[in-house]
């Protein structure tokens, strides 16, 4: 009997997606399908960025990596911004 219900289920749904497409044109269920694949596709794309940003050292505007520890190494270079000379 339960076997009997589930395969009637399934032919319902399937007959119940016939009949939506017989009643809706195809243009708007492509234009939809495309729209939700490069959403999709942008998410996956976003997705793939951020995860090489996270491995991947950040770069400054003057090119070099962040933490440079120049002025620690060098302790005689001068600070320009917290310098007292003026």
């Amino acid at each position: 009997m339960e076997r009997f219900l589930f395969s009637l289920l399934g032919v319902l749904f399937t007959a119940s997606i016939a009949a939506f497409f017989l009643f809706v044109p195809m243009w708007p269920v492509f234009a939809v399908t495309l729209v939700l694949i490069g959403l999709v596709v942008m998410f996956m794309l976003g997705l793939h960025i951020g995860r090489q940003s996270l491995s991947a050292p950040r770069m400054t505007d003057a090119g070099e990596p962040r933490g440079d520890t120049s002025t620690v190494e060098n302790p005689t270079a001068v600070d320009p911004i917290h310098s007292t000379a003026g």
